[in-house]
């Protein structure tokens, strides 16, 4: 149990397990679809010696005439071919069922988190001990975790979008649910979809109905009794709506509850994004940006992490291919006053690669600065490595023939690298 956890660790734990999750759906999908079709082929070739066809005036009539000592050859392969047409839509099921499991799961630690950092705001809850209870417990500790316990399973019961009303009275914050409108209705639309598959088999209930219908979701022709699935794209939908909801709720809370950690929660949140980057997750990366750099969260930011978050962005959106966008972004800002770390990045972000030339030179190898390996890996440089002006540089710098590699970590300052 985590006793003593802080708001970074939740995200992060929350961001591996759902990552794995989706790391696993495509693997799994792929042998399951791949052991079924190998299946199915044994099946028809074991069975066409004895198939028959005889065709009528109106139709193709098939018969099969299986030898009494093949039956048992034959309900085996029969049988298999079967579990694996049934595995796969189940499967596929369970993996919604368990992306919904880890966000329940990351609410209940943020809550929990939110309990014990700010130990007041457990005195609002309507849970009460009696003398007599009170008598069993050993400690104070040990009677505020059972009341703590209590209070998230009671939370916990209700439907998620009562999870955030319930959030938003006890913080005094009316802007949990305030995400894109496409991802707060898929949200609400998956976790139901989840609630058909662990109660009725995925048959659509007049509940289901209601609540997309009160959310305004469409519903493509979907009525009572038809049964829902999940593909490859619906999983992938559901992935990255649970990955920004769940990621936007915590930063939005460690904000409100620690606001002395606000350079951590910044930092944090830079390089998830940078990390996004990285995987080539942009359009993930690009909403979280959009996020960070909302009045509600970046007002109180320092200018060095503003810049930082304005740098990825510009990248994100250079990598997507929005040109013009990126380019008016790093135009509009002043950036004579900046070190010249962030300086060599606009340069190499607008191609100006013989500016980008010099600065390197200036820059050097220093300790503390842009180092080999930051050349070597950081994103924004992915284009820059390609150059005459950076070989030439990086040769006269570090006395050595760049290798160029896949990039492997994220760009960031140098100050907040050490510090984490």
């Amino acid at each position: 149990m985590m006793m003593n956890s802080n708001f970074q660790q939740v995200i992060n734990r929350f961001i591996t397990r759902i990552e794995s999750l989706k790391f696993s759906f495509q693997l799994i999908a792929n042998i399951i679809e791949l052991n079924a079709k190998n299946a199915e082929k044994e099946l028809i070739g074991f069975t066409s010696p004895f198939l028959s066809q005889e065709q009528t005036e109106t139709e193709l009539k098939i018969s099969l005439q299986m030898p009494y000592e093949k039956l048992v050859d034959f309900q085996a392969l029969g049988k298999k071919a079967l579990q694996y047409s049934i595995s796969s839509p189940v499967i596929k099921r369970n993996f919604i069922i368990s992306l919904v499991s880890e966000f329940d799961i990351h609410l209940s630690l943020l809550i929990r988190t939110m309990f014990f950092v700010q130990p007041e705001t457990i005195h609002a809850s309507d849970k009460q001990l009696s003398f007599k209870q009170l008598l069993k417990f050993n400690s104070m500790d040990a009677a505020k975790e059972y009341l703590i316990e209590k209070e998230i399973e009671s939370v916990l019961r209700e439907s998620h979008n009562e999870h955030f009303k319930w959030l938003e009275n006890r913080l005094n914050m009316k802007s949990l649910r305030d995400f894109d409108t496409l991802a707060w209705k898929n949200f609400i639309e998956i976790t139901e979809r989840r609630n058909l598959f662990v109660h009725c088999d995925g048959i659509i209930s007049n509940q289901y109905i209601n609540v997309c219908t009160e959310n305004a979701i469409p519903l493509s022709n979907c009525k009572v009794g038809d049964q829902l699935d999940v593909s490859e794209e619906y999983f992938d939908k559901a992935y990255y709506c649970f990955f920004e909801v769940g990621v936007k709720l915590a930063h939005t809370i460690w904000r409100k509850i620690k606001p002395e950690e606000r350079e951590i929660a910044d930092m944090t949140l830079n390089n998830l994004c940078l990390q996004l980057i990285i995987d080539e997750e942009y359009k993930l990366s690009n909403i979280l940006l959009d996020f960070a750099r909302s009045e509600p969260i970046i007002k109180k930011s320092s200018q060095q992490v503003k810049l930082l978050l304005l740098l990825n962005k510009a990248q994100c959106l250079k990598w997507i291919g929005d040109m013009k966008e990126y380019r008016n972004l790093l135009l509009q800002q002043d950036w004579s006053a900046c070190c010249d770390e962030l300086k060599l990045a606009k340069f190499v972000l607008l191609d100006e690669y013989d500016e980008a030339y010099k600065l390197m030179k200036a820059i050097g190898n220093h300790p503390g600065k842009v180092s080999a390996i930051h050349y070597q890996e950081w994103p924004v440089f992915k284009e820059f490595r390609k150059t005459e002006q950076f070989l030439k540089a990086y040769q006269e710098i570090f006395n050595e023939t760049f290798d160029l590699k896949p990039a492997a970590s994220s760009f960031t300052d140098t100050e907040s690298n050490n510090k984490n």
